[in-house]
């Protein structure tokens, strides 16, 4: 097996098969123990990553040699088809949604990419389903709504609008290959994000979507679908 990437909960190796198996740290097993129970959950979906087959703490999952959305930037010769992708992306969180799962750490690294550039949802390490979670990593804060605390990130309730606020974030990486604020620390996109102030998106096919996403505006993913399309 050869290993091609090092997540916060394991180890990513890559077998003879063109499969991945997760190798979880000692520490982290529990964690991939409940990502597995969570694509289990899922099934079989075109949005989800493909889970294979359950092994002793992990599970082994199809290998997409195109990788995450960042890196397929730099492998595929046409545009990014970012419309195509962002309806994409939220026909997964409709699907993820509806069996009782947030994602929880929705941005790019998370999202793979097919070998017919369609993307899927994957990394659900972080997740919680039924509002059980127990990984103690959280999204980035560029990702995070104003009301998430990471001192308090333990008590912290996790719900759909965590992941509708990351997906508007998401959107903007696409169109623009960079992080909401990139320029900006950490503690200044707090503050902007509380104020209300967010990236202006005015112009951009989808950017009123983006905008609607940040403030909250929509009430479930089907929502934030319906206007995409």
């Amino acid at each position: 097996m050869e290993r091609i990437a090092l997540e916060a909960t394991a180890a990513i190796d890559k077998t003879e098969r063109l499969t991945v198996i997760k190798q979880p740290f000692p520490e982290a097993r529990h964690e991939v123990t409940f990502e597995r129970q969570v694509y289990e959950r899922l099934g079989a979906h075109p949005r989800i990553a493909r889970y294979i087959r359950p092994l002793s703490h992990t599970f082994e999952m199809e290998y997409y040699q195109l990788g995450c959305i960042d890196q397929a930037r730099h492998k595929i010769e046409s545009k990014i088809p970012y419309l195509k992708w962002a309806e994409q992306i939220a026909e997964g969180l409709v699907f993820v949604h509806s069996k009782g799962v947030v994602h929880c750490d929705l941005r790019s690294p998370n999202i793979l990419v097919t070998d017919t550039l369609d993307v899927v949802l994957a990394d659900f390490a972080s997740s919680s389903m039924d509002g059980v979670r127990v990984s103690n990593v959280y999204n980035k804060t560029r990702y995070r709504p104003p009301s998430f605390d990471e001192y308090k990130y333990e008590s912290y309730q996790y719900t759909i609008q965590d992941d509708i606020f990351a997906f508007g974030s998401v959107i903007y990486s696409l169109v623009t290959a960079e992080d909401p604020y990139k320029e900006r620390t950490d503690d200044e996109v707090i503050k902007l994000y509380t104020a209300g102030t967010f990236p202006d998106t005015s112009g951009w096919t989808i950017g009123a979507v983006t905008t609607k996403c940040w403030r909250g505006e929509y009430s479930d993913a089907a929502e934030v679908l319906e206007d995409i399309r």
